[in-house]
């Protein structure tokens, strides 16, 4: 049996570590296509970026698609299309706020755990910015 845990445990990692590197290599491509700034580079970069974005939505990568959407904006700003623009950079806001109520609820939820050791409970819907941890 745990034989099976560790061999389930390498899988995962190595399936993890693939994926990363799949949304880096997507986002290398795309932004080094960027950088030429002519219409057909900024079109595959495009396609690259709207690769790792997919990559990062199916796997639930939620900061790697906060990132591809931005640059996926800067892409359509560089072509003039400042409609599509504003929408990746109004998704890459929305996915950020969606994280950090994650966060805070998580943080929450570790403080109302640990409110029957001493802990004051006075304070648990703190925001995730003034937490000094």
């Amino acid at each position: 049996m745990r034989h099976s845990n560790e061999t389930t445990r390498k899988k995962w990692w190595t399936c993890t570590a693939f994926l990363t590197i799949q949304i880096t290599c997507y986002n290398a491509l795309a932004e080094e296509y960027r950088k030429m700034g002519d219409p057909k580079s900024l079109e595959t970069a495009i396609l690259y970026h709207q690769k790792e974005l997919a990559v990062c939505e199916e796997e639930d990568a939620v900061q790697e698609a906060v990132v591809a959407s931005r640059f996926l904006g800067d892409c359509y700003r560089e072509r003039g299309e400042i409609k599509k623009a504003k929408q990746q950079y109004h998704r890459a806001l929305g996915l950020l706020r969606q994280e950090c109520h994650h966060i805070s609820d998580l943080y929450e939820e570790h403080t109302c755990s640990t409110s029957g050791r001493g802990h004051s409970n006075r304070n648990m819907k703190r925001s995730v910015w003034n937490d000094p941890f």
